[in-house]
């Protein structure tokens, strides 16, 4: 009996210590592992959920911070040095597409959504941190060609010049 009981201690405490799995589009990510729908000032929210598995088992988390154009290697150079706290170095990349277009407007099986005005309405309540996705902007994606894609209305242009530039925000996976 004694074992069982230890065993169900055991099992609530790992569950109640877990940190909680976003299961939004817009639940902001803190730097201690956690999630919430809402802003709090009581952590330091380092990235913002854009898109979540159908299970809501695994997803991407954006930064916050949006820095200006740079060329496609230096925003690979900067994701991959990319560290703010409790994240380190190294956890964070250049999208690919697929992960970029999660950002922007979407269509699925005939149903759209507007996720970029989404997640820019959900950054502006990020006080002092949240910086919005930069509208009509070329965004980087992580690719061979150096692709750039346009966030807010479908177009990729393939910039293989090194003096090309465009916007770059940072992804990691939960």
């Amino acid at each position: 009996m004694k074992k069982i009981l230890y065993a169900v201690l055991t099992l609530v405490f790992a569950l109640a210590t877990r940190p909680a799995a976003a299961v939004e589009v817009g639940d902001i990510y803190y730097h201690d592992g956690t999630f919430s729908n809402t802003f709090t000032t009581d952590k330091m929210a380092v990235g913002l959920v854009y898109w979540v598995s159908a299970r809501k088992d695994y997803g991407l988390i954006m930064a916050l911070n949006q820095p200006d154009d740079m060329t496609y290697a230096n925003a690979m150079a900067y994701c991959q040095s990319y560290q703010v706290l409790g994240i380190p170095k190294g956890t964070w990349h250049v999208p690919n597409r697929i992960e970029l277009v999660h950002m922007g407007k979407e269509q699925w099986n005939g149903t759209a959504n507007n996720k970029f005005t989404q997640l820019n309405a959900k950054l502006a309540t990020i006080t002092g941190i949240g910086e919005s996705l930069k509208t009509g902007s070329m965004y980087w994606a992580r690719s061979n060609n150096k692709y750039r894609f346009k966030l807010d209305s479908y177009g990729v242009d393939t910039q293989t010049g090194a003096s090309a530039t465009g916007a770059v925000r940072c992804v990691m996976y939960f």
